[in-house]
């Protein structure tokens, strides 16, 4: 196995241990927002989304279907931006 020196000490590349803890982050990351809203805005939350593309970037980032997570994830994170931004823009415009 590639053994990579890291923060001072030498770890191999496919370690379960930091895999194990950046999963848990994340993990950590989408249960504080899925508790601290509620169900109806949970559709809409991009925090949220991050945090469950991370988890799956954390075990899956060299499967064939990472392209297509990754390219779904972006475009519902668009999808978020224009649901949320465009009643602003259309209102300054005055339309």
């Amino acid at each position: 196995m590639d053994r990579v020196k890291h923060a001072g000490y030498k770890t191999s590349m496919m370690s379960p241990g930091p895999k194990k803890w950046e999963a848990a982050a994340a993990a950590g990351v989408a249960a504080l927002r899925a508790v601290t809203l509620e169900p109806s805005r949970l559709w809409r939350d991009w925090v949220l989304l991050l945090a469950v593309y991370w988890i799956f970037t954390v075990f899956r980032w060299k499967s064939p279907g990472w392209p297509v997570v990754t390219v779904t994830a972006m475009a519902y994170l668009l999808g978020i931006a224009v649901l949320g931004q465009l009643p602003h823009v259309l209102a300054v415009l005055g339309t």
